[in-house]
C-alpha cells in the first residue's frame, strides 16, 4: 500500500528534496503550505513534531548502510541537519491522513514503530 502510496509521492518528494534526495523541515512545510496541510488541516507544531520523530529515526534505519543514510550524508553531518528522506516523507503524509481519518490519540511515532514492525 505504502509503496503505491510512495510511486505517486516521488515527483513531489524529488521537486521539494534537494539533489541528495533529503528533505528538511523548511522543504516539508513548504510543501504541507502548497498543498494546504498547513495551516488547514495541521498546525505548525504538530507538523514539526511529527517531521522531528521521523527525522531522527532515519539515522537508526539506516545506520547499517556502511555509516552513510539514504540521502548520502555521513552521520556526523546528519546529526546536525535533520532530514527525511522519501520513505520518511511517504510516511509522514500517511501519518497525517490516518491521524485525519481516526483522529486517535496514538502517538505518531508508535504509529511508525508498529509499521515497521509488522513489515519485518
Amino acid at each position: 500500500m505504502l509503496a503505491k502510496l510512495k510511486a505517486s509521492l516521488h515527483p513531489y518528494f524529488s521537486f521539494y528534496a534537494d539533489q541528495a534526495g533529503c528533505m528538511s523541515f523548511d522543504c516539508f512545510m513548504k510543501f504541507c503550505k502548497d498543498f494546504g496541510v498547513f495551516p488547514d488541516m495541521f498546525s505548525r507544531a504538530k507538523l514539526m513534531q511529527l517531521f522531528y520523530n521521523l527525522a531522527t529515526l532515519h539515522p537508526v534505519l539506516y545506520q547499517k548502510n556502511n555509516g552513510r543514510n539514504s540521502c548520502g550524508a555521513s552521520q556526523t553531518e546528519e546529526m546536525s541537519h535533520q532530514v527525511i528522506d522519501e520513505n520518511l516523507f511517504t510516511e509522514a503524509l500517511a501519518l497525517c491522513a490516518t491521524e485525519l481519518e481516526d483522529n486517535d490519540s496514538v502517538h505518531p511515532i508508535e504509529k511508525v514503530n508498529i509499521y515497521y514492525i509488522d513489515t519485518e
